[in-house]
């Protein structure tokens, strides 16, 4: 990839408002840009009202929030950084 197009996929991607994406169950993705609630975020994004937390146990046996599930679908959020590679 060259630097041009690296710039304009980092173009969005700030720490101040960081870039999320939400994956479901069947690896269906949307885009969450530019936001500090994603939860808020994703609701308006599927016109819904309201959603439910979702976790996963560790191997500790603790809990862990992992993402929401809203309808009959369960999302888990993961937050976009840029990532500096010194060449």
């Amino acid at each position: 990839m060259n630097t041009t197009s690296e710039a304009k996929w980092a173009k969005g991607i700030t720490q101040k408002r960081p870039t999320w994406i939400a994956v479901d169950q069947y690896n269906n993705c949307i885009l969450l840009k530019n936001t500090l609630f994603p939860r808020k975020a994703l609701l308006d994004y599927l016109c819904a009202t309201h959603c439910e937390k979702m976790y996963v146990e560790t191997q500790g046996g603790a809990d862990h929030h992992r993402g929401y599930v809203v309808g009959n679908r369960w999302y888990t959020l993961y937050k976009l950084a840029i990532l500096n590679n010194p060449a």
